[in-house]
């Protein structure tokens, strides 16, 4: 798969075939049909941009096609969240991983799990992040003296 980006519906038929490799198009418009007020020819329309994007792919090429993934979901999510975090500043991830353990339930293994990397974590963090943003960009503490300046 390239670095092209898909929608929040195209990311729904990506669920259904990472849930289900091999599946055919007759069960993606089930399951997606449960959930949304979407027509057979909106999720036929999804499959074919996804194939065209080359995040799917059939796997036999007689009826009822089967399509799979062409990125693993943990490969496709850890490429969104590099994205989101290589967009922000160094400064605000913490603000923003915060407001999301706040925000979402987590079981009690999940959290001696998160626990336990930032236990690890600490052992290698450093006192202050560098910005990294240009001028301009932010406005974190980093830059109040440059911004002084001008």
């Amino acid at each position: 798969m390239n670095d092209t980006t898909i929608s929040k519906a195209e990311w729904q038929v990506m669920r259904v075939i990472w849930a289900n490799p091999g599946t055919t198009s007759n069960y993606i418009i089930e399951v997606l049909t449960q959930k949304y007020a979407w027509k057979t020819s909106t999720i036929k329309t999804l499959i074919t941009r996804l194939q065209k994007k080359n995040c799917i792919a059939i796997t036999n090429k007689k009826r009822p096609y089967q399509y799979v993934a062409l990125i693993s979901e943990h490969e496709h999510l850890t490429r969104e969240m590099d994205y989101l975090f290589d967009n922000i500043c160094a400064n605000k991830k913490e603000q923003l991983l915060g407001e999301f353990i706040e925000k979402r339930p987590f079981t009690k293994r999940q959290l001696a799990y998160l626990e336990a990397i930032l236990e690890e974590k600490k052992q290698t963090a450093v006192a202050q992040l560098e910005c990294g943003c240009p001028i301009g960009q932010c406005s974190c503490h980093c830059h109040a003296k440059e911004r002084e300046e001008k």
